[in-house]
């Protein structure tokens, strides 16, 4: 019997289809239901004129296929108006005397309205139908082309849900996310079942730290029960997570243990970018690759979109070369690093939160030390004064330049006294890292870029400025870096980010999913798609930041 996978992940209608360039964006075919079961639509297919043939049907046979066989485009998804959304949440308040940014933080918060959706019951009814993943509550996308949630996206949501009062909702999406742990062992890229070979970036014991902590806040500083309930149900699930990058995504070099890397379970082109992955693994001007090598490139390929970084020079052996030359799973990476430390830090103060015995909760310090000790070993530069990706092939740091060398000085200088015990922070390192990073060449005038490598025509390269980078070095020098100087820079920085999304919003009423950090206003460029509008992170860093009147200290 057929799954849907064997329709839209794999096969020989996927290829067909995706081939034919019959959509401007290969990820709209794989989003479409089925209107049938997948071994009706298989045999529906067979029976095309040349179906079995190196020739194949028509673009005329196979537009009336999709007509027959296939329901519209997000026709799997409802809007959803959320209970807990006001028109004026209560942080507004504070905006009463600054009209400018009231208006704008106020069109912000109604966006949460455009991007509410809710599955179709005939996704939980009939999942052969759907590649659709089913999910117990409502959720929030990103928006444009991406119709469904996003591992990491969603940590940025939620911290804009939760300045928006919308804890209800901030809650219902993280449960989404530990349901996908519970159900298939770990967060899936995006809820689709053709993102199941690969997660992203693990923020979810985040999620469930800011989530947490606003219960405890939302009830007057007393964890009551349903504080202590959410936390109960989700710390075995985040342990089931952990181990998924443990046993799936440690260094495949025992020399780099414990250090992680990002990878992917596939060594096919990527179903929602099928015809961009294989005309480049075929495309000899780049380079001639055996089967063996096209299957390298296109895991490659699937562990870069799992860092969220797709693509970036970050992961290039040859700039010349550009994406042929994707080395992803060689590469360990500073930023799954601090994100998996962090994971860590979070798991020992969940477990002594609800008292597990010392040694459940103090195996996570130690994993956490272990970690820390392996990044300032391998991952520090001497010479660059940051963290660097290390290639395991060349046994050397890339000595790219990217905002994501800079994320331990979020992770690194969060710790209490209690942690800082066992795990002994160099804080020279933290500040020459500092000052490397204003030297670095990422800040402009509008954001920090993703690199310092331009002309790449990828979407993680310069010159393009992304809310998960900003708000995380923002955040990390405002709040937790103890270098003079360090938060008036996180201040200019976060008001230069507002400017450019308020000036970029007021000329086009829209919030954009990247912005040009070298042009104040304008959105980002570059990568398989068009630029995408919504954005739900985006919503999520500048409410964020406009909640701390971050705009205001300049």
């Amino acid at each position: 019997m057929n799954s849907v996978c064997t329709i839209f992940c794999t096969g020989v209608i996927l290829k067909t289809i995706q081939l034919n360039n019959l959509y401007n964006d290969s990820k709209t075919f794989v989003d479409m239901p089925l209107k049938y079961s997948p071994d009706i639509v298989m045999e529906n297919f067979l029976k095309l004129p040349n179906a079995t043939t190196k020739e194949g049907p028509s673009k005329k046979v196979l537009k009336e296929f999709l007509a027959d066989n296939f329901s519209p485009v997000g026709s799997d998804l409802i809007p959803y108006q959320f209970s807990d959304w006001q028109e004026e949440p209560p942080f507004l308040n504070q905006l009463k005397d600054n009209k400018t940014f009231f208006d704008f933080a106020k069109a912000i918060n109604k966006i949460w309205l455009e991007l509410g959706r809710k599955a179709i019951d005939d996704v939980k009814d009939n999942p052969s139908h759907h590649t659709l993943l089913y999910t117990p509550n409502p959720i929030v996308v990103p928006g444009g082309r991406f119709r469904e949630s996003y591992y990491w996206d969603t940590y940025w949501i939620v911290k804009g849900l939760i300045v928006s009062d919308m804890l209800l909702t901030a809650r219902g999406v993280v449960e989404n996310l530990l349901y996908f742990v519970e159900r298939y062992g770990k967060v899936p890229n995006g809820g689709r079942i053709y993102y199941l070979t690969r997660s992203q970036p693990p923020l979810l014991s985040e999620m469930v730290r800011i989530v947490y902590e606003a219960l405890v806040k939302n009830e007057e500083g007393e964890e009551n029960v349903s504080s202590i309930a959410f936390l109960t149900k989700a710390v075995p699930l985040l342990d089931k997570e952990y181990m998924f990058w443990k046993n799936n995504r440690t260094s495949s070099n025992n020399q780099y243990e414990p250090l992680s890397t990002y990878n992917a379970d596939t060594e096919e082109p990527r179903p929602e970018s099928y015809r961009e992955d294989y005309l480049l693994a075929n495309d000899n001007s780049k380079a001639n690759f055996s089967k063996s090598e096209k299957e390298k490139l296109y895991k490659n390929i699937a562990a870069a979109a799992e860092s969220g970084w797709d693509f970036s020079s970050r992961w290039f052996r040859d700039n010349n070369i550009g994406l042929a030359s994707i080395t992803t799973t060689s590469i360990i990476p500073v930023d799954l690093n601090a994100y998996l430390f962090k994971f860590e830090i979070n798991m020992y103060m969940f477990k002594k939160i609800l008292n597990y015995n010392i040694a459940d909760f103090n195996k996570y310090l130690k994993l956490a030390n272990a970690r820390y000790l392996a990044m300032e070993q391998y991952l520090w530069n001497e010479k660059y004064n940051q963290w660097m990706d290390f290639d395991m092939a060349t046994a050397n740091h890339t000595e790219s330049i990217a905002a994501s060398n800079f994320i331990p000085l979020s992770t690194f200088s969060n710790l209490d006294t209690t942690m800082l015990a066992t795990i002994k922070i160099n804080n020279s390192h933290i500040e020459r890292a500092f000052h490397a990073f204003r030297e670095s060449g990422l800040v402009g005038i509008a954001g920090i870029k993703a690199t310092t490598v331009s002309n790449t025509k990828q979407q993680w390269d310069s010159p393009n400025a992304w809310a998960p980078m900003v708000d995380i070095i923002v955040e990390s020098l405002v709040k937790f870096v103890k270098v003079d100087g360090a938060k008036n820079v996180g201040f200019k920085l976060a008001s230069q980010w507002l400017a450019t999304n308020l000036i970029a919003y007021q000329k086009n009423k829209f919030m954009y999913e990247k912005y040009n950090a070298d042009e104040i206003g304008v959105g980002g460029d570059g990568g398989e798609y068009v630029p995408q509008l919504g954005f739900g992170w985006s919503n999520g860093v500048a409410l964020v930041f406009i909640n701390e009147l971050w705009f205001s200290k300049m």
